[in-house]
């Protein structure tokens, strides 16, 4: 879930990308809810224990 993107490099090792190109790509990234199957931006989901969530509604689901 937290993985990251491979550096992405031209023939001539150039980056393709910038770092911050990257990051907002990564930012943009759907993931899915562990508890309800939604899938939200990794920006706006919650991380824990290294399972996603969409709200803290469906967190606090999980934990309990």
């Amino acid at each position: 879930i937290t993985g990251r993107f491979p550096s992405l490099t031209t023939g001539n090792g150039k980056k393709l990308y910038r770092d911050e190109e990257r990051e907002k790509i990564e930012e943009d990234t759907l993931i899915e809810c562990d508890k309800c199957g939604t899938f939200v931006t990794y920006k706006e989901s919650i991380i824990t224990k290294g399972k996603a969530y969409c709200s803290k509604e469906c967190l606090n689901k999980a934990q309990s």
